[in-house]
């Protein structure tokens, strides 16, 4: 072979190893981590996927970051999602990985908490609210009721479950969900056969809100009346969601005040004609007529575990069904 032409080859071949060691060095080289603004932007996409309850797509996010940099933001998400998707043990994983990384998280603790009462570790649950409230400098109204729950489930508190649930009262933003603070601060009393000590308070109560719903009704019926008078055409009146009704909150502390007969209460609930929503009405009624009887005296011991078992039987995600669970337990 000539000279000029091996001169070529060797060139030619040394070129080419070049190449070669160049993409091999390439394809081998670790990828650059993410950077501080990079993780920030991939926390917030996993917030977007929680919100259109794209739980697993949420997961997958939070494992890339916990990969690069695990966070205790992250491990909070992913126990968020994995709640949501029916997976209690990783969730409570990935929440206990949260506060042991971030011992302050109070949103983790605060999940981990509902999480473990919903689960029936009413100790667990007062471990964690009690340590969110104690960190606070103004006790939140909300965290205090979170409290007062799980107290009153673990048992053998129940006058500290009072103290607590009486300081949540009012915390709520609508009248609605306050409504609902006044009727577990009636269960509570119920249980210790001392619910008269709020009666005539929940009457005012209980009539001042019926009053607030029907106006409202009767708002969006005249509404509805307006426009269609304006169609030129008649109001079909015979639509159950259209006339003026009393809530089914409202019953509630109608039977609470004395003013609804239990068999009366029990009717209403069975009347609902959405399955899920007569369950969580059902869960309600029975939980409250139980906890009446469980403060009511030995003899109606069997009424009260009755109508708890039947208020746990309907497996709603209740803190009504967590409670008759617990309860149960301390018959």
């Amino acid at each position: 072979m000539p000279d000029a032409q091996y001169i070529l080859l060797l060139l030619l071949m040394c070129a080419g190893g070049g190449i070669l060691y160049a993409w091999v060095t390439m394809y081998q080289r670790k990828p650059e981590p993410p950077s501080e603004a990079d993780i920030e932007e991939m926390l917030q996409e996993a917030v977007r996927l929680m919100n259109y309850k794209d739980f697993k797509g949420a997961i997958r996010l939070t494992q890339q970051i916990n990969a690069a940099r695990p966070m205790a933001r992250a491990y909070y998400l992913s126990g968020c999602a994995r709640e949501e998707l029916g997976d209690l043990s990783g969730a409570l994983k990935d929440l206990n990985r949260s506060i042991a990384m971030e011992d302050d998280i109070r949103v983790s603790r605060l999940r981990r908490g509902w999480l473990r009462l919903s689960s029936g570790d009413s100790a667990g649950a007062v471990e964690d609210f009690d340590t969110v409230v104690e960190s606070e400098k103004e006790a939140d109204g909300k965290n205090c009721q979170a409290l007062g729950l799980a107290l009153f489930c673990a048992g053998g508190n129940d006058e500290e479950a009072l103290y607590y649930m009486d300081k949540a009262r009012g915390s709520e933003e609508f009248a609605g969900a306050n409504m609902y603070i006044e009727y577990r601060l009636w269960s509570i009393l119920a249980g210790l056969g001392r619910q008269r000590e709020i009666l005539e308070e929940m009457k005012v109560t209980v009539a001042a809100e019926e009053k607030r719903t029907l106006a409202e009704y009767y708002e969006q019926y005249e509404y509805i009346k307006k426009c269609f008078a304006e169609m030129g055409k008649p109001v079909d009146e015979s639509g159950p969601d259209l006339k003026p009704k009393t809530d089914w909150h409202v019953l509630l502390g109608h039977y609470l005040t004395g003013q609804l007969s239990e068999s009366d209460l029990l009717a209403k609930a069975n009347a609902e004609t959405n399955a899920e929503t007569k369950q969580e009405h059902l869960c309600e009624a029975h939980y409250q007529i139980g906890m009446y009887y469980a403060g009511a005296g030995s003899q109606h011991k069997e009424k009260a575990r009755m109508h708890l078992q039947k208020a746990a039987d309907t497996r709603v995600a209740f803190k009504d069904c967590w409670a008759a669970r617990a309860r149960l337990k301390l018959l």
